[in-house]
């Protein structure tokens, strides 16, 4: 589909509730893919074309205003919930979670949870090379950092839209 093609159609739907409520079920599916996958070193390898098609969707300027609009909703409802609203019912939080940050539910001396399975289940273990060392470690700030850049990304296309209507600030 070109670009254009995909602009009109997501102006199309963010004419209509419907619509809306489809684009924020697709972005929801995607980041729920890319958070799915249980080892992040495998993150672009296993998800990279949720990541892009995400990276395609985020620039429109329609999908932006959703976005707004789902933000802005999520921040009224957080006057009546807590903190941990986000981390769970965020739009975003299925890409802000992928992290390698070791969460507290598991013995940092086990490390039996498969997405630790990076840091224990090298090939040639334990004679790993530097270059298969290496590349783990691009691999792992590769799928961070594209994560981590698309919602930053979708943010400051929020902050920027000029109508009031969709504006995080009203």
């Amino acid at each position: 589909m070109s670009r254009e093609m995909l602009s009109q159609v997501m102006e199309a739907a963010g004419k209509t509730a419907q619509g809306k409520t489809a684009v924020t079920h697709l972005v929801n599916f995607s980041c729920q893919k890319i958070k799915s996958i249980k080892k992040p070193d495998e993150l672009v390898a296993e998800a990279g074309q949720f990541i892009d098609a995400l990276s395609l969707l985020f620039p429109q300027p329609a999908v932006a205003a959703i976005l707004s609009e789902t933000l802005s909703n999520e921040l009224e409802s957080s006057l009546s919930n807590n903190a941990s609203y986000f981390e769970r019912g965020s739009i975003f939080s299925p890409l802000l979670s992928v992290t390698t940050v070791i969460d507290g539910t598991v013995s940092p001396m086990l490390l039996k949870d498969p997405k630790y399975g990076c840091f224990t289940e090298l090939r040639n273990f334990p004679d790993v090379s530097g270059s298969e060392l290496d590349s783990c470690c691009v691999h792992l700030q590769d799928g961070l950092h594209r994560c981590h850049d698309l919602v930053y990304s979708a943010i400051l296309r929020i902050l920027k839209l000029k109508s009031p209507r969709t504006s995080v600030y009203v």
